[in-house]
């Protein structure tokens, strides 16, 4: 086993939920959602615990019974959005649209072989850049609208590669037609993903899904893109490397064409150290980056916060960087992040949709105006 790089002390429940996760990879048994044996750590309070295990989207593996109904409403929330997951790409497919889905339900059956095992906020479909005018009129059809005005949308969302499209009661859906959005690298082509995908089965409907490397390359690059902030990132990366139908050779390719093999090392190094898993082969090298190293210790950081706290937006960039493995990919982040127009913007000032592209030169100004106030932008308090 590889010597950890901890020099952060996680809290006590942090750690109940670590212990409860080597449990379950432990076992041979899928997830369910069910009471662990208590942990040795189960005098930790009841509303930290939850509080905790919500923050860190490990329900399926709660090592103590939660309070106010969580775990119901958690099964409530996640079997609208099976069900919901079902009848948007059933409604894509009698439009003869590919579209293949990210994360969420489908993810969760795939890893953990129950869709409800993990929490998702939103469904995530993919689809290609040439149909996804086409797409967005079915999901308008099932009653999703755009977020912001669509000019202004195509401006603002253009860098991130999807539409967020949101219908009262039910789960926003994020229509992507890019893997990741532009400031970071893109570890498999569109085109590839739909190419190759794979199906898993919710209920009686099969659901397209990335197949299993590329799954492992974009679980590896989504972790490292939300500084592995939740415990149920570097957990779900301890059981894809679990697997034996992942071709680990295949998934560091991806990440070294993509620039990307620090992040994803980084992520591999961690669920090792927390999950006791082994890191893969072909990344074993990798792991001793000393680059990979700090990256782990400023992760640790992240998984100290305790709830409703955000990582620090200097910390989050600093670890955005190091994961990418080139000069170029790193100058071209702090540019984007720099320039590229978000919703802040649009709730800042409202353009006439003619003159949506004044969104590029408005954030700046916006930026202008917020250091001119003594307020730092790049605050979590503050959007964009």
């Amino acid at each position: 086993m590889i010597a950890p790089v901890i020099d952060v002390t996680l809290p006590p429940p942090v750690i109940a939920l670590i212990e409860a996760g080597r449990q379950r990879l432990a076992s041979s048994q899928p997830a369910t959602i069910a009471r662990n044996p208590l942990s040795p750590l189960s005098n930790v309070a009841i509303d930290d615990m939850t509080d905790y295990t919500l923050r860190h989207g490990m329900l399926a593996w709660t090592p103590v019974p939660l309070g106010d109904g969580v775990l119901r409403q958690h099964m409530t929330r996640a079997l609208e959005g099976v069900r919901l997951l079902q009848v948007l790409t059933a409604a894509l497919a009698d439009a003869h649209i590919e579209a293949v889905a990210l994360k969420g339900p489908a993810f969760s059956k795939w890893l953990y072989g129950d869709a409800c095992a993990r929490r998702f906020s939103d469904l995530d479909l993919l689809v290609a850049e040439s149909q996804r005018d086409a797409a967005r009129v079915v999901l308008q059809q099932l009653g999703f609208s755009a977020r912001v005005p669509q000019r202004a949308g195509d401006v603002i969302y253009a860098g991130i590669g999807a539409w967020p499209m949101d219908r009262p009661g039910s789960h926003t859906v994020d229509l992507h037609w890019r893997v990741s959005g532009s400031r970071y690298p893109q570890v498999v082509s569109v085109r590839d993903v739909l190419e190759h995908a794979a199906e898993v089965s919710l209920g009686a409907c099969a659901i397209r899904v990335p197949c299993a490397e590329h799954t492992a390359a974009l679980t590896l690059a989504h972790a490292a893109k939300h500084v592995w902030y939740a415990l149920e990132l570097p957990f779900s990366i301890a059981a894809m490397a679990r697997r034996p139908d992942i071709d680990w050779i295949a998934v560091r390719r991806l990440t070294m064409q993509a620039g990307s093999v620090r992040g994803a090392a980084a992520g591999l190094l961690l669920a090792s150290e927390l999950f006791h898993v082994d890191v893969p082969t072909p990344f074993r090298r990798d792991v001793e980056l000393p680059q990979v190293k700090e990256l782990c210790r400023c992760a640790y950081r992240t998984l100290a916060l305790p709830p409703r706290t955000f990582p620090d937006r200097r910390l989050e960039r600093r670890m955005h960087r190091l994961a990418f493995d080139r000069l170029a990919d790193r100058v071209r982040y702090d540019v984007r992040r720099l320039l590229e127009p978000t919703q802040a913007e649009v709730t800042w000032v409202s353009l006439p949709p003619s003159l949506s592209v004044l969104y590029w030169p408005l954030r700046l100004v916006r930026l202008g105006v917020l250091a001119v106030q003594g307020v730092n932008p790049f605050t979590p308090s503050t959007p964009g």
